[in-house]
This record gives structure tokens, C-alpha cells and sequence, in this order.
């Protein structure tokens, strides 16, 4: 498929009648053959090709909808499919994606990346809390990480000692900000705050059962984005 691609134009079809069911099978399809190769990809330039064949998918479904055609509501998404496509040409610089830090003369900060590293020390913190020893709760962690496909920006898994790492330094208050940030928004959020709570005696079963589903969640949309680390110890 060449670039520009052509969506549907869909400006003067009755909105009444209009159904995007129909074409939802479509969308299935679509994202279950990017996931597919993106899976089996060996490099990053794949694994962009199929990201952007996944996003492609997503506009090529809506494009069948006339109020998102007549109102320009995919303009953002085109942008960002122009700027996947360009990167995975070797376009070195993509405007879109070319910023400096917002600091100036300094590295940049607040990643995705960071945001992870404060979510993982947090699964090590439930855990903690409810009488699993520290190094026994980051191998629970780092397992159920691998099992779930939670892993480092370059692919490697994550180990125990990183993560045993990161609850230090968060807890030492010398962790990035969006990490602590990440940290105590976990131990707040709804569905987490019974197993920090001073009275919580929640089995250590109940607490692998409860990050297994969180780490799935995150191995949908940011499977890739731990911090990655020289040397690891993945015992």
C-alpha cells in the first residue's frame, strides 16, 4: 500500500442509516494481522510497520463514518500515520516527532518509560504489603512480567534486581518524577487500594491474580517501555 492512502469518502451517506458494525469485522481483522506480525517482528522497523498498519486499520474503519469525515475528526491520526510511515522509510527528521527537551540543557524527562518503573516498584509495594518478602515479591513481579510480555525498551526481560532498584530509589525520594508520581497513583487507584490498606491480609494468590491482570493491561499498550538496564540479574 503506497502513501497517501485514500480513505473512504463517506460525506453523503445518510447518517441515520449509517452502521459501523459492518464494518467492525473488518477492524478485527485488521488489528489481529498487525498484532500478529508485530509479535513476530525481529526489529523495530517491523515493529513499526505493523503498528502503522494497525493504526491505518483504525482510520480505514472510521473513515466509514460521514460525521467523523465532514467534521476532520482523523486529522490527528492521519498526522501520525503520515509520521510512522515517513520513520519507517528512514526519514531521519519527522517534525511531528522531532522535539527538544523541555528543559532546556537537559535530558529528556517524564518517558513513558519512567511511568512503568514507578508501576512495577508499585507491584512490588502490594506485595510487600501483604507479607511477601522483598526479594521473593520482585522475582513475583518480574515473573508475571515476562508471562505477560512486559518487557524493556530493547526487549530484554525485566529482572528482579531492577525492580527491587526502583522501589528504593522511589522510596528514597531520588526516583524520576514521573516515577514517583506513577508509584503513588497506583497505590491510589481504586481497584488497589484494598491491598494497601493497614488491615488488608489479601492471600499472596489473590495478589499474583490482581497483578497478573494489571501487567496484561500494560503489556497491551506499552508492552516495550521499561526502563532497559547494562547489566541484569534475571534469577
Amino acid at each position: 500500500m503506497t502513501m497517501p492512502e485514500a480513505e473512504h469518502v463517506a460525506v453523503n451517506v445518510d447518517p441515520e442509516g449509517f452502521v459501523l458494525l459492518e464494518h467492525y469485522a473488518e477492524l478485527l481483522d485488521a488489528l489481529r494481522e498487525s498484532a500478529k506480525d508485530f509479535s513476530a517482528a525481529v526489529d523495530d522497523r517491523s515493529r513499526l510497520e505493523a503498528s502503522r498498519r494497525a493504526l491505518y486499520g483504525v482510520i480505514h474503519y472510521l473513515s466509514f463514518d460521514p460525521v467523523v469525515m465532514n467534521e476532520k475528526l482523523m486529522a490527528p491520526l492521519g498526522m501520525l500515520k503520515t509520521a510512522a510511515y515517513d520513520a519507517g522509510r528512514g526519514a531521519r527528521t519527522i517534525p511531528l516527532l522531532t522535539h527538544a527537551p523541555l528543559e532546556e540543557n537537559k535530558k529528556p524527562t517524564g518517558l513513558a518509560r519512567e511511568t512503568i518503573q514507578g508501576m512495577l516498584a508499585g507491584g512490588l509495594e502490594l506485595l510487600m504489603r501483604n507479607k511477601v518478602g522483598r526479594e521473593r515479591g520482585a522475582e513475583i513481579v518480574a515473573a508475571l512480567a515476562r508471562e505477560e510480555g512486559v518487557r524493556c525498551e530493547d526487549s530484554a526481560p525485566i529482572g528482579p534486581k531492577q525492580i527491587i532498584t526502583w522501589k528504593k530509589e522511589i522510596s528514597a525520594g531520588r526516583g524520576p518524577k514521573v516515577a514517583v508520581e506513577a508509584f503513588e497513583n497506583f497505590r491510589k487507584q481504586p481497584l488497589n487500594v484494598p491491598f494497601f490498606a493497614r488491615d488488608s491480609n489479601s492471600s499472596h494468590e489473590a495478589c499474583r491474580s490482581h497483578l497478573r491482570l494489571w501487567l496484561h493491561s500494560i503489556s497491551i499498550t506499552a508492552g516495550r517501555s521499561a526502563p532497559r538496564e547494562a547489566r541484569r540479574a534475571l534469577k
